[in-house]
């Protein structure tokens, strides 16, 4: 294999990794704007938080589901 090979496959290589890239991101977009998440968002001491409500009573019930570090 020589090194204008390897050059051009390597190019190839990082062409596909952006188109796909950039294929991905349009295709999240649109699906946002398509399906948008039901409830809406809520400004919490500077945080967005995503609020579904349903259900009837006086006792709201708050599940915050966390993926990430807590220490911020």
């Amino acid at each position: 294999m020589s090194i204008g090979f390897a050059s051009r496959v390597a190019a190839v290589a990082a062409v596909a990794g952006i188109a796909s890239f950039t294929c991905q991101r349009i295709a999240d977009a649109r699906d946002r704007r398509r399906y948008p998440p039901p409830g809406r968002h809520v400004n919490i001491g500077g945080r967005r938080l995503h609020l579904v409500e349903m259900g009837q009573g006086s006792s709201p019930v708050v599940i915050i589901p966390v993926l990430a570090d807590m220490t911020r």
